[in-house]
């Protein structure tokens, strides 16, 4: 059996039209109903009733099928109190053509968000030139580690997601206020799984430098 649970801190509701979305319970003979000798895992992981709660967030179409769109477990707090699913605005981000990879960060103790993204190497030039920032000639001949260090490059940049993430129905709170361009890909740092998921906790360590510089840029 499947069914799904309203997550409103995240703005998913079993009342959301045209599809309920919710976090995904499952339950059935074949499914646990608890951790061996560890009743505080059980008490996270199952409901009281026996539903196994599996983190993920689905959505079900009218024809009954079940999509994952999110994960609950990436959830975090920002210092106001609102509840960030990073996720959700990296798949925003990663939509414009300028944006290869994202990760978007937030700590309890900052007020905003911020962001790593790994522009498209082949784009951004574009991008920049069409915005006045960089010349034919230096769209042309810089390299994308150049592009990234320039800080009008990050600005230009910064300013297109700002507009990009509000005409995606992303709160203000929702949207970077710092970004750092990183010329290398995500993949090969080790910071994706298998199945090109960003390892966040990884990439919160390799980026820990850069992360408290936004955060002190920022204040």
């Amino acid at each position: 059996m499947m069914k799904l649970r309203s997550v409103p801190e995240m703005g998913y509701t079993v009342d959301d039209v045209p599809m309920p979305r919710g976090e995904i319970l499952i339950k059935g003979a074949n499914i646990s109903c608890e951790y061996y000798r560890q009743p505080e895992a059980t008490r996270e992981t199952f409901t009281s009733d026996g539903w196994l709660c599996t983190g993920d967030i689905g959505a079900i179409d009218a024809r009954g099928r079940f999509h994952i769109i999110d994960r609950r477990n990436n959830l975090f707090k920002m210092a106001q109190g609102e509840f960030i699913a990073p996720e959700r605005i990296e798949n925003v981000l990663m939509d414009h053509f300028v944006v290869d990879q994202a990760f978007v960060h937030g700590d309890a103790m900052q007020s905003s968000l911020v962001a790593i993204i790994v522009p498209e190497k082949t784009l951004l030039p574009m991008f920049l030139m069409s915005k006045g920032v960089v010349s034919e000639h230096v769209a042309q001949s810089a390299s994308i580690e150049d592009l990234c260090q320039n800080p009008r490059a990050r600005e230009a940049v910064l300013a297109e997601l700002a507009l990009w993430a509000k005409a995606h129905d992303l709160r203000g709170f929702e949207t970077p206020k710092r970004i750092l361009l990183f010329a290398t890909p995500f993949d090969k740092l080790d910071l994706l799984t298998p199945t090109m998921k960003l390892k966040r906790r990884a990439a919160q360590a390799y980026f820990s430098e850069m992360l408290a510089q936004m955060y002190a840029d920022g204040h």
